[in-house]
């Protein structure tokens, strides 16, 4: 799982996505324009997404 905040100035998207497809991620989301600290000017959008995985890795 990758959540790859589009407005990071301190990792290019296009990294992440590198990272993300290396790292065979199971599902990438985009937060468009979100900064680097996405933690904190998204946190649904992060909680939404570890809860996805949390479900997925215990079926």
């Amino acid at each position: 799982y990758m959540l790859i905040p589009t407005g990071d100035k301190n990792i290019p998207p296009a990294a992440q996505h590198f990272m993300a497809d290396r790292a065979h991620a199971r599902a990438t989301v985009e937060v468009k324009n979100a900064s680097h600290a996405v933690l904190v000017s998204q946190p649904t959008t992060v909680a939404n997404l570890i809860e996805r995985a949390a479900r997925d890795t215990t079926r």
